[in-house]
């Protein structure tokens, strides 16, 4: 990426998980339409009309379509040291990693923006671990990041009541977030939801913080 973090210091390892989160995502759709394209050369049926079926003729998603049968994808299984081991019941949860794959590709639409909202809690992890800053009220970056960890832990959406309106002014760069944005949802999520931020800013924002404050 553009910005490389200190990994020395807090926001580095959150940082990473929170990539790791949003390309597992990926996977996961790539790998169910591998699967599906895998059928259909197994089966004899043209590929091509299989690709037209499938992108409807959109260019984005023909050039996806053309990267996922490039890439090989082969299902994968959880190592057995960092499966879903369970104390309390001395065994491994089994999961389908193809089910879920297939389910998030036949139901993006709905699950798209729960994956962005789990993904913010990246800005929930930065605001509780960051030193000393923690406690300033007045800055108005800080403060924008404040509002952002506050909204993630309000179903996504900004809620600046009485204690929010304290940190006011909360500015970062040329976005700010203003006292009439109440109920306003935190990320753009594909839907027509109003958002402020999209995937990519949280790195952006706790890089210029690291950068000022850390």
């Amino acid at each position: 990426m553009d910005y490389k973090f200190d990994r020395s210091k807090v926001f580095y390892p959150y940082v990473v998980n929170y990539l790791a989160s949003l390309h597992g995502m990926i996977e996961l759709m790539s790998r169910d339409f591998y699967s599906r394209i895998e059928n259909v050369i197994a089966s004899g049926k043209n590929l091509n009309e299989f690709r037209q079926y499938l992108t409807e003729g959109d260019e984005k998603n023909d050039k996806f379509f053309n990267e996922v049968l490039a890439s090989n994808i082969k299902p994968t299984v959880l190592l057995r040291e960092i499966s879903l081991k369970s104390e309390q019941r001395q065994n491994h949860i089994e999961i389908s990693i193809s089910e879920i794959a297939k389910d998030f590709v036949d139901n993006h639409i709905y699950l798209l923006p729960f994956q962005i909202k789990a993904s913010g809690a990246l800005l929930i992890m930065a605001y509780e671990t960051a030193p000393d800053i923690k406690y300033v009220k007045t800055d108005p970056l800080w403060n924008f990041l404040y509002h952002c960890r506050n909204a993630i832990a309000h179903d996504g959406k900004f809620n600046i009541d009485d204690r929010g309106k304290k940190r006011l002014p909360a500015k970062w760069d040329n976005l700010e977030i203003l006292e009439s944005m109440h109920g306003f949802y935190l990320f753009k999520d594909g839907t027509p939801n109003q958002g402020l931020l999209s995937p990519g800013d949280p790195l952006y924002l706790l890089y210029d913080i690291e950068q000022k404050y850390l």
